[in-house]
């Protein structure tokens, strides 16, 4: 899908989405509608990607062939979740918690915390941004999350299958690329 910019002021509330459907490992939805409950997959997870001319918001999961239609519809089933209810007060709760309460962790030598300032000064953020984060992630709200789910899943995404998956008739095909 595409996604947002580093400096969009959606970015807080989409850092907290992201980590609801897919980007909190095993506390996450989709990890636990595909791997917990259904065993489908090894792993699954999403992420953003501020990518300067194009950014986007991608899920990822590996599984076999034969459940790639399951997968597909689970993940389209989760993400129209994420579009039509407003996430709940406990995984608000736990997604805020968690990004405030790790970011410490990020800033542990000298080459993250350089990389970290080098990503504000190339997204043309403030350089205090890093003592703002908690403070803009602490006002996110549940319509917030569901307004930027919204906003980010209003397109069909582009879908990518390697493999040989069933159930799934694909639109172009590459047996490989130049």
């Amino acid at each position: 899908w595409p996604g947002l910019k580093r400096n969009d002021a959606d970015w807080y509330a989409a850092e907290i989405m992201d980590y609801i459907l897919g980007g909190g490992s095993f506390s996450s939805r989709l990890m636990k509608e595909i791997r917990e409950k259904r065993g489908l997959t090894y792993g699954v997870n999403s992420g953003s990607s501020a990518l300067e001319h194009g950014p986007l918001f991608t899920v990822e999961a590996s599984f076999q062939g034969k459940n790639a239609a399951e997968v597909l519809r689970l993940i389209n089933e989760e993400v129209a979740r994420m579009v039509k209810d407003p996430v709940s007060a406990e995984e608000l709760k736990a997604a805020k918690d968690y990004l405030i309460g790790s970011a410490p962790l990020d800033l542990t030598s000298t080459s993250n915390i350089a990389g970290r300032y080098l990503g504000l000064r190339l997204n043309g953020l403030p350089m205090d941004e890093e003592e703002k984060r908690a403070k803009a992630l602490q006002a996110v709200t549940a319509a917030d999350v569901q307004r930027v789910a919204k906003r980010i899943f209003s397109v069909q995404p582009a879908v990518f299958f390697v493999g040989n998956p069933e159930g799934i008739t694909p639109t172009e095909t590459f047996d490989k690329i130049d």
